[in-house]
C-alpha cells in the first residue's frame, strides 16, 4: 500500500498477529483495541492522547467460580509518540496505557471481586504485517512489548482463625510484569 507523504495516515484496529477482524478475548490483547486508531501526521510524527472510558468485556477470568460473568477492562488514559517513515513501512515509539480491570460474581460468602488498576509503559514498532493472514491484507503491526504494574485489590471470601469464622475482606497487592503486551494488527484507512 503507497501512502502519499504529504496526507496523514489513519492506522485502525482491527486484530492481532494471525487474526483478522478480530474482538479481542485477553487483556493483553486488547491495547491495540483501547487505541482504537492512530493518526500519522503528514510528517510522519505521531503524537497522541486517548481519553478514558472507552470499555470492553473480555472472556478471561481471574475468578475461581465458575459463575465469573468475564472481565470488564475501562481506558483510564492513553498515549503515544513516534515517528512513522511510509517509505519504509516503519517507525517506533513509546506508549503509555492505564486501564481498569474488573471483574465480579456470586454472593454472600460466595462473593468475589479483583479491582486492577493497570498501567503499560512500553517502546512499539510499526511493521508491515509479516504474517498471515494480516500480510496480505497489507496490514501493519504494531509490537508493543515492556512493564505492566498491576495495582490488584481482591475481595472476597477470608478466614478469621482467631473467631474461626469465614467473612468477605479485601487485600491489596502490586505485581509488576517486565514483558508483557503483544503484536498488535492496524489496517490504513484512508
Amino acid at each position: 500500500v503507497e501512502i502519499e507523504l504529504d496526507e496523514k495516515m489513519i492506522l485502525e484496529f482491527n486484530g492481532v498477529a494471525t487474526q483478522v477482524d478480530y474482538v479481542p478475548e485477553y487483556e493483553y490483547e486488547a491495547i491495540g483495541w483501547l487505541l482504537g486508531t492512530i493518526e500519522i501526521g503528514a510528517d510522519g510524527t505521531i503524537n497522541q492522547t486517548y481519553t478514558g472510558g472507552k470499555s470492553l468485556k473480555l472472556k478471561e477470568t481471574w475468578l475461581y467460580g465458575e459463575n465469573s460473568p468475564g472481565v470488564l477492562i475501562t481506558l483510564t488514559e492513553a498515549s503515544i509518540q513516534g515517528n512513522y517513515d511510509a517509505a519504509r513501512q516503519s517507525g517506533k515509539g513509546t506508549l503509555s496505557v492505564s486501564w481498569k480491570f474488573l471483574e465480579e460474581a456470586g454472593a454472600g460468602l460466595d462473593y468475589e471481586k479483583y479491582d486492577i488498576k493497570r498501567t503499560f509503559n512500553a517502546n512499539f514498532e510499526l511493521l508491515a504485517a509479516y504474517s498471515e493472514p494480516n500480510k496480505s491484507r497489507g496490514q501493519i503491526y504494531f509490537e508493543a512489548i515492556g512493564p505492566s504494574v498491576w495495582n490488584i485489590t481482591y475481595t472476597g471470601k477470608m478466614y478469621d482463625a482467631e473467631k474461626q469464622e469465614y467473612y468477605i475482606g479485601s487485600n491489596t497487592s502490586v505485581e509488576k510484569n517486565e514483558d508483557w503486551g503483544g503484536v498488535y494488527a492496524f489496517e490504513i484507512k484512508n
